[in-house]
């Protein structure tokens, strides 16, 4: 059975490196004039960081999904809602890209078919934190659940909006009845499912020391 998707990830430390090379104008390979100009007017630290790392997994995960291209002639660049895409010679394959202090990472639809993943730390969500992207008919067991399984959950839920390119106001839409759960759409968000016309929605966990990582495609 093909891969449904390819999946990339760089630690901070390889973020920053990069981050730095491009900061000083030190030549490199990877990353096209444009990007470079779009790095520059980055201000902190941290969104050079989590640019430099989203855009290198990205093009590492689009080249291996291609067929081995130089990363320069990949081109990372977003939709006009924020989204990132892809530019490459010869394929045009969905992605999504997601940050968080364990690193930064991409997948890369192989099928074509919509994509979005999100990386969480592990630790305790407040109740109002819980309420704000919880549905009532989740909460007995979210008010219950361990760091871990939160993030599990949280994971889930935000990928699937970012496979759906809606906000994070759509979060509660997207329900589980536990941390291990095919995720139920509802709302906007099952609008949303049925005008892509897919067949099914799976999610993919990846677990780590401190973080969960999930991938939503369709």
């Amino acid at each position: 059975m093909a891969e449904a998707f390819v999946l990339e990830s760089v630690e901070p430390g390889e973020s920053l490196s990069w981050a730095s090379r491009l900061l000083s104008g030190e030549p490199q390979d990877a990353f096209a004039p444009s990007e470079a100009a779009d790095f520059a007017v980055l201000k902190t630290d941290k969104r050079r960081r989590d640019w430099t790392g989203g855009r290198l997994a990205a093009k590492r995960a689009a080249s291996k999904a291609i067929g081995n291209l130089p990363l320069g002639s990949i081109l990372i660049e977003n939709e006009p809602g924020g989204a990132p895409r892809m530019s490459a010679p010869g394929a045009q394959l969905p992605l999504s890209i997601t940050h968080t202090d364990a690193g930064a990472a991409c997948a890369v639809s192989m099928s074509g078919g919509p994509i979005g993943i999100d990386w969480e730390m592990v630790r305790p969500l407040d109740a109002g934190t819980l309420s704000l992207a919880f549905h009532e008919d989740e909460l007995p067991w979210a008010m219950n659940a361990s760091p871990r399984d939160l993030a599990r959950a949280w994971t889930a839920k935000e990928a699937v909006i970012k496979l759906l390119k809606s906000d994070l106001s759509s979060l509660r839409e997207v329900r589980l009845s536990g941390p291990d759960s095919t995720p139920r759409l509802h709302g906007a968000a099952a609008l949303k499912w049925e005008e892509l016309g897919r067949p099914a929605l799976t999610v993919f966990h990846a677990h780590h020391p401190d973080s969960v990582l999930c991938v939503a495609h369709g």
